[in-house]
């Protein structure tokens, strides 16, 4: 028989956790349709974490996830994004879950630039192909200011860690790294 003190000082679980979570998530969110629980298992058992492959092809977005440094994990990923028609860059809920290796975002703009992970909250990288890049870098020339500066700092630092893929990296790197220049804020750090 369990006593009173055994029972206090019983270490908690990863299901005591979830179980908490999910009440409080359940409160904020109600109707939510998510099981935190479903959510989290991926992140608690796999190593590493994901990189979310950005591609643009006219107004669909394709994600495609995949681990660093290789392998074929998984992960449940809440992206929050912002775009040239809707720059909710201070959003943080998640607008999907990529639950699966890719997912597409459709009804965006023509020329609408996207942008991820919002305010650096998501605990992924994330890399830009050419077309997602270019109505990026065209966005920032036409209107700095509508990408704020935590967010344009971040562009620099993805930038740069798709330097190694090709050339058309390294020629849109020095168009984003001329931007450098009309930077009126000396607070933006970039960390590689």
């Amino acid at each position: 028989e369990m006593c009173i003190r055994d029972r206090y000082y019983s270490p908690a679980t990863p299901e005591d956790l979830h179980r908490n979570l999910q009440k409080a998530f359940d409160l904020d969110f109600p109707e939510n349709g998510i099981n935190l629980e479903e959510m989290m298992r991926p992140w608690e058992e796999q190593a590493g974490y994901p990189i979310i492959h950005v591609e643009k092809i006219g107004t669909t977005v394709i994600l495609t996830q995949k681990r660093f440094g290789g392998g074929n994990e998984i992960y449940n990923v809440p992206i929050s994004f912002a775009t040239l028609t809707s720059p909710t860059f201070d959003v943080k809920t998640p607008k999907l879950w990529l639950t699966s290796q890719t997912a597409e975002v459709t009804a965006i703009a023509e020329n609408d630039w996207i942008i991820l992970n919002m305010q650096l909250t998501g605990y992924y990288k994330v890399s830009y192909g050419r077309n997602a890049w270019e109505a990026i870098i065209n966005g920032i020339k036409s209107n700095r200011l509508g990408v704020p500066t935590l967010h344009r700092a971040q562009l620099h630092t993805e930038m740069a860690a798709d330097l190694l893929d090709e050339t058309f990296y390294i020629v849109n790197a020095y168009e984003l790294i001329e931007l450098l220049s009309d930077e009126q804020e000396n607070s933006v750090v970039i960390q590689a």
